[in-house]
C-alpha cells in the first residue's frame, strides 16, 4: 500500500559555542631616539584591533592587537610626549562541533591596559583582551509535514503549526575608507593619540541585501602652537553585503570592529589628519519561520510503529534597544581646572536574575586627562556599571550588548569629574522547549488490527486532559466518527462528557 512522506527542508545556523575567550599579554618597548626620556607616564589609553579569524577541524583561532598610546611628561621639557605600543594577541577555542562549515563571530573588549617605565628609556606593557565568541555550524534540517496515503491504510495523523526564531543567516564583510580633515584650530605639531568609536545605527534586508549604516567618532588629542587641543569628527559610512535565506522580516544584528587605523598630519602647515581606517562587519539574522509537523499518528486497521524524535523549537518574547544615560563623579585627588581629553572603555554586557526581574550590566571606564589648578597634568578613571532592567520571566536566554551611543562628556566639578555617558543596550529575549514529532512511520499490512471480541459500540466518558484525538486513538476510530456519532459542533468541549464510541471491525 502506498505511503508517501512529504517533509519540509530548511536551512539554519546552530550555536555550538557560545564562550568568552580572555588574554593577556606584556610587551617591552623602547623610546625612540628621535623622542626625550620618560621622567613620568600620564596616561595610557588602548584600542584593540580584530585582525583575523581562522576556523580548523575542532578548532578557532582569532587573532588581533591592541595599540597603546602611552602620554608622558619628558625630561627638561614641559611639553608632554607621547610612545605607541603594538601588542599583538591570540586566542583560541576549542570544542568538537567546530567544523569547516562553522561560521566564527568574534567581539573584542579591552578590559585593561597599563604601562610602567622600567627606566627613563623603556617602558612596560600589559594589556586584558575578552573576546566575546559566537559559533555556529550551518545545519541543513527537514522535518516529516504530511502523510499522504490511501484511505484503506485507515492512516490518521495529526498535524500542528509550529513556530521556532532561527539563525538563518551569518555574513561578514571588511571595507575601508578615509578622508582629510580639517583640524579645528592651529596646526597639529604632534599627533598624541587618536581613537575611533564605530557605531552601527541601522540594519535592514532589501531582496538579498542587507544595507548598514552608521558612523564613525574619530577623536584626536594633538599638540598645536598654542598648546594641547582635541579634535571630534562623525564619519558616515553606507555599506551593503550580500546575505542569503532571509525575509525583509528579519531581525538584523550588524556589529562594527575597527581592524586597522592611519592617523597623521598632513599639509604644509600640517593643519590637516590624514585618516586610513578597516573595518570588519559581523552580521547575524534571525527570523521566526512556520513548519508543519506531525505530532501523532496512528492506524484503524494495521499496526504501525513510530520512529518519533525530540524538535527543539526557539521562540522570540522581545527585542529591542534601550537608552540609558549615565552621570557619574569621577574622583580626583585635587582640584581639576581644565579636563583636556576623555575617553570610555566599555565592557561585555552579562545577565542576571534579580527580584524577578533581568538586570543586564555593562562595566564603563571613564579615564580623563586633566590639569589642576597649578597647570600640573594629572589622570583620574573610575569604573561604573551601566544598568538596565528587563521584565522578564527568570526561564527565557538574554542575548544583549552595550555600547556607548554617542559623545561622552566631562566638565570639572567639586571632588573632581562630572562624566555624563550616553550608553545603549541591545537586547534579543528568547525562550526554549522541546516537542516531540513523527520523524517516520512504518505500516506492515501483513498485520490488520485485531478486533476479535470487540464490541462494536461503546460509551466511555472522556478523561482530563484527553481530547478527541486522544479518545478516537486509545479506541482505534477517527474523530470524525467519533463527532458524527455525537452530533458536536466545532470547538465543543468534551472533558467529562460520556461519548457514543463507534468501533470499526
Amino acid at each position: 500500500m502506498e505511503l508517501e512522506r512529504n517533509h519540509t527542508f530548511y536551512h539554519s545556523f546552530e550555536p555550538v559555542v557560545d564562550t568568552t575567550l580572555f588574554r593577556e599579554e606584556t610587551t617591552e618597548a623602547i623610546v625612540p631616539d628621535a623622542c626625550p626620556d620618560i621622567q613620568a607616564i600620564l596616561e595610557t589609553e588602548g584600542a584593540v584591533f580584530l585582525k583575523e579569524k581562522n576556523v580548523y577541524e575542532g578548532r578557532v583561532e582569532v587573532t588581533g592587537e591592541v595599540r597603546a598610546a602611552i602620554v608622558y611628561q619628558p625630561e627638561g621639557e614641559a611639553e608632554i610626549r607621547h610612545l605607541d605600543v603594538k601588542i599583538p594577541f591570540t586566542c583560541s577555542a576549542e570544542h568538537g562541533g567546530i567544523t569547516g562549515n562553522t561560521h566564527c563571530t568574534a567581539v573584542p573588549y579591552l578590559r585593561m591596559v597599563d604601562a610602567r617605565a622600567l627606566n627613563p628609556r623603556k617602558v612596560l606593557v600589559r594589556a586584558e583582551v575578552a573576546v566575546g565568541t559566537t559559533i555556529h555550524t550551518a545545519r541543513e534540517s527537514q522535518l516529516l509535514s504530511a502523510l499522504m496515503c490511501e484511505e484503506a491504510s485507515g492512516v490518521q495523523q495529526q498535524t500542528e503549526q509550529v513556530r521556532s526564531f532561527l539563525t538563518v543567516c551569518a555574513e561578514e564583510k571588511s571595507f575601508q575608507f578615509s578622508d582629510n580633515l580639517k583640524l579645528p584650530s592651529g596646526s597639529c605639531g604632534e599627533l598624541l593619540k587618536a581613537r575611533v568609536i564605530p557605531n552601527c545605527a541601522e540594519a535592514k534586508i532589501i531582496g538579498n541585501k542587507l544595507i548598514f549604516k552608521g558612523e564613525v567618532r574619530l577623536e584626536a588629542l594633538y599638540r598645536s602652537t598654542s598648546g594641547l587641543e582635541s579634535a571630534k569628527f562623525e564619519l558616515p559610512f553606507s555599506q551593503i553585503m550580500e546575505v542569503s535565506n532571509a525575509s525583509e522580516e528579519s531581525l538584523v544584528s550588524v556589529t562594527v570592529t575597527p581592524s586597522d587605523l592611519i592617523c597623521e598630519p598632513e599639509g604644509e602647515n600640517r593643519e590637516n589628519l590624514s585618516v586610513s581606517m578597516t573595518l570588519f562587519a559581523q552580521a547575524i539574522v534571525e527570523e521566526e519561520r512556520t513548519f508543519s509537523v506531525v505530532r501523532d499518528v496512528y492506524s484503524t486497521a494495521y499496526e504501525l510503529s513510530v520512529t518519533a524524535e525530540s524538535l527543539a523549537l526557539r521562540q522570540l518574547a522581545e527585542s529591542g534597544t534601550l537608552p540609558v544615560t549615565m552621570r557619574e563623579l569621577v574622583e580626583a585627588p585635587s582640584q581639576i581646572r581644565r579636563m583636556v581629553d576623555c575617553h570610555v572603555m566599555m565592557g561585555q554586557c552579562s545577565a542576571a536574575e534579580e527580584e524577578g526581574r533581568t538586570v543586564l550590566t555593562a562595566p564603563v571606564t571613564v579615564c580623563a586627562l586633566c590639569q589642576d589648578e597649578n597647570d600640573a597634568f594629572l589622570t583620574v578613571s573610575g569604573s561604573f556599571p551601566a544598568v538596565c532592567r528587563l521584565e522578564q520571566p527568570s526561564d527565557c536566554l538574554i542575548t544583549a550588548a552595550c555600547e556607548l551611543a554617542g559623545e561622552a562628556y566631562a566638565t570639572p566639578a567639586a571632588g573632581g569629574l562630572e562624566a555624563r555617558l550616553p550608553v545603549r543596550f541591545r537586547y534579543t529575549v528568547t525562550s526554549a522547549k522541546q516537542i516531540a514529532v513523527v520523524a517516520d512511520i512504518s505500516l506492515d499490512e501483513e498485520k490488520p488490527c485485531c478486533t476479535d471480541g470487540m464490541p462494536s459500540l461503546v460509551l466511555r466518558p472522556v478523561l482530563d486532559g484527553e481530547k478527541l484525538w486522544d479518545v478516537a486513538k486509545s479506541c482505534r476510530t477517527t474523530v470524525e466518527e467519533l463527532v458524527k456519532a455525537n452530533e458536536l459542533a466545532e470547538g465543543e468541549p468534551v472533558c467529562g462528557r460520556m461519548l457514543l464510541i463507534p468501533m470499526r471491525r
